[in-house]
This record gives C-alpha cells, structure tokens and sequence, in this order.
C-alpha cells in the first residue's frame, strides 16, 4: 500500500494517532497549494484544529480540512491543543518564522509551505530551534524534482530543441 512519510513520521498502518493542526492566513498568502486539506485521506492522523485570524477563511478552511475546533489566534490553537503535527500554509513568508518557532516550541513536527522564511538568518534560527527539540521539518518545493523535470533536461542536454533562446518554467 501506499504511504506518506510526514518529517520522518510514516503514516504506513501504525497504530499511533497524531493529532494535527493548520495554521492558514486568508487575505494574507491565504493556503498555498491544499496546505489546508495536507492530512486528508491519513487514516492515523486527526485534524484536531485550524487557526486563521480570519473569520470568514477560517470557516471555510475549516470546512476543507476537516478541521474539529478553530482558532482566530494560531499561538492559542498551539497552546491549547497539543498537536503532533503543524501545518504552516500561508504562501507569504513573513510569518512563518513565528509560526514555525511556536509550533516547534509546543513539540510539533512541521510542514511548511515553501518559501521556508523570508531570510536565511531566520531559517537558521528555525532549524536550530528544530534539532535542539528533535523536530522533524518539511518544506514543500512542490515540483522540486519530476521525470518530466528530467526527461526536459536530457532533451535539453541533447541539444534535441536546437539553441534555447528562452524557456519559462
């Protein structure tokens, strides 16, 4: 069968429920690419919780994930709920490094959407941050590595095309 390993954590037929959450920002970078629907179909993972400060992005999210409390403060959602796993889905990095530092200061594992944080200085703090507490982090660079990806740069490397005078990815 299938399965999905979530920063080091299969979800393959394990006997451990882990108890997630979502942390989404609508009319801020909003949820990049299903970051709020992330746990969907794991048959050992509950969404326990979804924060967004939002009102109206946090009901709908709510309603895609799935999710069972909500939250208009990510910080009290953290506090309160004790999660396994964090979903960061905002699109936007500005607020990743805070939303990532109090996930990881709870013990939660992340995932995060990609760009990781606005600078390197913070991915430094958030890795450091990580390893001394023994979480797991996942960044997700969508498209990082395809066959197609591959089989363009053969092609490419072949001169298949002729000379490229320009390429938009």
């Amino acid at each position: 069968g299938a399965s999905l390993i979530v920063g080091g954590i299969s979800t393959r037929a394990e006997s451990r429920k882990y108890k997630a959450g979502i942390i989404g920002r609508t009319g801020g970078g909003d949820y990049g690419h299903g970051y709020d629907t992330i746990w969907e179909g794991l048959e050992n993972v509950s969404v326990e919780a979804i924060a967004d400060g939002d009102a109206k992005g946090l009901e709908g999210a709510a309603k895609r994930s799935g999710a069972k409390r909500k939250y208009s403060d990510f910080r009290k959602m953290l506090e309160k709920e004790k999660l396994d796993l964090v979903s960061i889905a905002p699109r936007h990095p500005d607020c990743h490094k805070e939303m990532a530092l109090s996930a990881i200061e709870t013990g939660a594992h992340l995932i995060l959407e990609k760009p990781f944080t606005e600078h390197l200085n913070e991915a430094d703090e958030i890795v450091a941050a990580a390893e001394a507490k023994r979480i797991q982090i996942v960044v997700g660079h969508k498209n990082r590595y395809s066959n197609e990806y591959a089989r363009m740069k053969r092609a490419l490397d072949e001169s298949f095309f002729g000379q490229v005078l320009e390429m938009r990815v």
